[in-house]
């Protein structure tokens, strides 16, 4: 594992608002109590975080974070009936390998609906699909091949299925793999909604002709009403959709400044 990796992982851990605002509201707290003069400063910096935690867990703020990052705008969305493609790739997006545990509980709910639409996809244009991802830190089984067991247990035929990008460790790597393996041919690719504008970009920067096929949609509506006050009413849901949101920024900003 290479440091640049190794501190992606823990930028992305730290996307996660609870703990970034739990470990550097704990941080703060011990320091205003340890320099004289300061402790009665504390009461102002735990409402401050407090604050923070409430409106990031709001459904109307992770629903305007969320809208820029897919927004179909941004990429070429892919139409069976108008567009020529080859193949459809599906990125990897997570498993365990727990045995104990039945099949359809070894996958991210990512992982299990971007099968699931690429296999529907396939149903429609009679493409082959190629599931893509290495074998992760923790994982004895590549993303890709665990993908491809998910589809042959749901009785789609195996010469119809394949693996790429075995090599790969995140998206980044994905595109440039592929960019030897997939090349000449125009690809579909199936990906979440919010990670569709980054993986979109690392593709086309790798010279690969690909079409856009999102799925996992966090936001299921377009337009807000604003006066309806269960969207300034934090929830769970919310600030799980704020950290995909945050994490998504922190890959385009990684992307930008160092290329991957």
């Amino acid at each position: 594992m290479d440091i640049f990796f190794f501190l992606k992982k823990v930028v992305a851990r730290f996307c996660d608002p609870l703990t970034g605002i739990m470990f550097f509201g704990l941080l703060i707290f011990l320091l205003l109590s340890i320099k004289p003069g300061w402790a009665e400063h504390r009461t102002t910096v735990c409402a401050i975080f407090f604050a923070t935690l409430w409106v990031l867990s709001t459904p109307v703020v992770s629903h305007l974070l969320l809208v820029p990052l897919e927004r179909h705008d941004v990429f070429a969305a892919y139409d069976h009936e108008k567009d020529s493609a080859d193949v459809i790739v599906v990125l990897g997006c997570g498993h365990t390998e727990t045995e104990s545990l039945p099949l359809s509980s070894r996958y991210q709910s990512c992982s299990m609906r971007r099968v699931v639409h690429a296999l529907m996809l396939k149903e429609e244009t009679g493409l082959p699909v190629a599931f893509s991802g290495g074998v992760m830190p923790d994982k004895r089984v590549s993303e890709g091949e665990y993908n491809m067991k998910l589809a042959l247990a749901l009785g789609v035929a195996p010469d119809a299925l394949s693996t790429c990008a075995d090599g790969s460790v995140d998206t980044a790597s994905e595109a440039k793999l592929l960019s030897d393996e997939m090349k000449g041919k125009k690809l579909v690719l199936v990906t979440s909604a919010a990670h569709m504008r980054r993986s979109y970009d690392y593709f086309q920067k790798e010279g690969l002709t690909i079409f856009a096929s999102p799925t996992d949609h966090l936001l299921h509506f377009e337009a807000l009403n604003y006066w309806n006050v269960n969207l300034y009413i934090p929830d769970r849901k919310s600030l799980a959709k704020t950290y995909v949101a945050f994490y998504e920024y922190a890959g385009l900003l990684s992307q930008r400044f160092f290329g991957e």
